[in-house]
């Protein structure tokens, strides 16, 4: 039977929809894939490769410490370093069932240092930034992968499972970031040359590596010590700490670092399993062992009350100090430091529990004298600072000798640095 007329014609239609709507599909195939093209061409030929991580092992003289490592790997691998905002962490304390809880605050890079001084060593953005304007074309939400040295413990068998624990999940959900995948770079390292980076994460396939954790070596590498002098405070630091100093210090002032908190005291319990070095001790026994007394030490690690009131008295006596300055974790030891100094030129013996672990960074990195702990972290980022500007330290646990005898190493040390920098990173 014959169908009507008008059935063939709107079937004739109805294919003709179907074409076109095929067509349009088609278009947006080839756009999609002409633009992917254009994107990877753009990443080869321009560069345009990003390197991040999350900040989420340590406090502040912690995360310091890595980004020196990072900014060097970022040079090798010839990638810019996207810079993760600060992990800042303040603990709460519970009274009644004496348990403490870190609150981590995650403040952008810019509002602690200068961007625009880093750039002369290096290619850099801030994560909000290459989030706001790179991200939607550069890392799509569809094709962003964690990096980690081998699979983590989580939900998901076989995968870095990125933001499974503290503070992993909030760093990455404060940037409304999530993973479709998971890549492995064991047993690559920061050692390795930027043509192995390159066959295992081709730049137009993995134009972001987002790292779980810095791959940076801890504490930092004497080599890469010297990108610290790049780390400039911003405007706002140095007007707060000027201001500060200004309004509650008399000069000359001597500053004092201790670090005498519960974590610290469990790190240092491991000295008594024959530990040469901790952390940071390098700074006072030397990157080899080399500097008396050779290995790290009770009195550098948790110096005693007695020797904590000896070292401060040398250094105000060395100054003439009008002011002592004391920053801690844990106990100020005021009432013991104002007692032992009533009778000298100390005026004032000053301690602000407010104060920001960056505030007390800065203040410390400037005064006329700092006093520091061998085995911290946050105490090596006041050295490498006080060491860019000549201005002298001094540490818990060294005799006067050994103090003498580690500015004669920084001195010889600097040149071999800017040595090792000409060779390394010469570009």
């Amino acid at each position: 039977m014959l169908r009507p007329f008008t059935t063939y014609v709107l079937n004739f239609f109805e294919c003709q929809t179907t074409i076109m709507k095929l067509k349009m599909k088609i278009d947006d195939i080839k756009f999609v894939l002409c633009w992917t093209m254009i994107v990877r061409q753009c990443v080869i030929q321009c560069n345009v490769a990003y390197i991040t991580y999350c900040p989420c092992m340590g406090r502040l003289g912690n995360q310091i410490e890595q980004f020196l490592g990072m900014i060097a790997f970022a040079i090798k691998i010839n990638r810019t370093l996207v810079l993760p905002p600060w992990n800042i962490m303040s603990s709460l304390k519970a009274v009644s069932f004496y348990i403490y809880f870190n609150i981590q605050n995650f403040v952008p890079f810019g509002n602690l240092f200068n961007i625009t001084t880093l750039l002369s060593v290096h290619q850099f953005i801030s994560l909000e930034s290459f989030m706001l304007n790179k991200a939607p074309v550069i890392w799509p939400a569809t094709k962003r992968t964690a990096l980690c040295f081998r699979p983590r413990s989580g939900p998901l068998f076989n995968d870095c499972n990125a933001k499974n624990g503290n503070p992993f999940k909030e760093f990455w959900d404060k940037f409304n970031v999530s993973f479709t995948g998971s890549s492995f770079y064991f047993p690559l390292s920061t050692d390795d040359p930027k043509e192995e980076w390159d066959q295992l994460f081709p730049p137009e396939t993995y134009p972001v590596l987002a790292f779980i954790g810095p791959p940076s070596s801890f504490p930092v590498r004497p080599e890469n010590r010297v990108f610290h002098r790049y780390l400039e405070w911003n405007s706002h630091i140095n007007l707060a700490t000027e201001d500060f100093i200004n309004r509650w210090l008399n000069k000359p002032v001597v500053g004092v670092h201790l670090r005498n908190g519960g974590d610290f005291l469990n790190a240092c319990s491991h000295l008594k399993s024959g530990l040469r070095i901790l952390f940071s001790s390098a700074q006072c026994h030397g990157d080899f062992n080399e500097l008396p007394p050779y290995k790290v030490t009770e009195g550098m690690c948790i110096p005693s009350k007695e020797l904590v009131l000896q070292t401060i008295s040398y250094g105000v006596r060395l100054i003439k100090a009008e002011s002592i300055y004391v920053s801690t974790d844990n106990d100020p030891m005021l009432s013991l430091i104002r007692r032992h100094f009533s009778n000298t030129t100390v005026k004032r013996v000053v301690w602000e529990p407010n104060r920001k672990p960056e505030e007390d960074l800065a203040l410390l990195g400037r005064i006329d004298l700092a006093i520091l702990n061998c085995v911290s972290t946050y105490s090596a980022a006041v050295k490498r600072e006080r060491d860019a500007k000549n201005l002298p330290s001094m540490f818990f646990g060294l005799t006067i000798e050994n103090q003498r005898g580690l500015e004669v190493l920084c001195n010889s040390t600097s040149k071999a640095t800017n040595y090792w920098w000409s060779k390394l990173y010469k570009k």
